[in-house]
């Protein structure tokens, strides 16, 4: 129907392993990681309660997943444990 919007997302996982110092084994060193993407909403014909609920959502699930203390842990921001988080 014309009248449903499409719903349209991607995820990405970026880790990269730092060379620290010469040291190129990468058994020291720390993998960073973060996630990119994107989502949106592609309506046919646009209704402002369609925006609403698209919005309040993605708000709450960011809302949901979000780190509070990421501001004042800088660790918390660039390292994960990949294996942990695949659990």
């Amino acid at each position: 129907s014309p009248m449903v919007p499409t719903f349209r997302s991607d995820v990405r996982i970026f880790m990269v392993r730092p060379n620290s110092h010469g040291n190129t084994d990468g058994n020291n060193s720390p993998t960073l990681a973060w996630f990119g993407g994107g989502a949106d909403l592609t309506p046919y014909y646009l209704f402002d309660e369609d925006i609403t609920f698209f919005h309040s959502k993605m708000r709450d699930l960011c809302e949901a997943h979000s780190d509070s203390d990421a501001d004042s842990d800088s660790n918390s921001m660039t390292r994960i444990d990949y294996p942990t988080m695949k659990q």
